[in-house]
């Protein structure tokens, strides 16, 4: 399924988990900032992860809204992340087109931990869940 769909949507045989490789390491946030599944200080872990690896050459730290990118562009970017920084629901499943050895780092609370059997059999990427409410780390919004 993940090929057959980046294949579709980028084109050419690079988009193969098979294949391609990254060749730096790129930690990619989901910015979701709001009331339902929102990480009440994910401006803190943004800046935290760009004082960490800003200077690095062989690191780039992204902050995205997966929403204001075409389809395309949502592929080409999740394809070259090797570390996915996401809150819990849909927006998280775009980790399926993770790359080969990449990790996908799920912040969650015990109940939003939805798709915790789906991730884990995937083969290719490696998954870790955190839950934030334990010892208030990155919490999530209550509603």
């Amino acid at each position: 399924f993940r090929n057959y769909v980046l294949r579709n949507v980028l084109g050419g045989s690079d988009a193969d988990v098979e294949r391609y490789v990254p060749t730096r390491h790129k930690i990619a946030v989901t910015y979701r900032n709001d009331d339902v599944r929102g990480l009440t200080n994910l401006d803190e872990l943004i800046d935290r992860l760009r004082e960490k690896y800003g200077d690095d050459d062989d690191v780039e730290v992204v902050v995205v809204e997966w929403a204001k990118l075409s389809v395309a562009d949502q592929m080409e970017l999740i394809r070259t992340t090797t570390v996915h920084v996401t809150p819990p629901g849909g927006v998280s499943f775009i980790a399926i087109f993770l790359p080969r050895w990449a990790t996908s780092i799920r912040l969650y609370s015990m109940e939003y931990r939805m798709e915790w059997n789906f991730f884990h059999y995937l083969g290719y990427i490696s998954v870790e869940h955190v839950n934030c409410q334990n010892a208030e780390k990155i919490p999530l919004r209550e509603t």
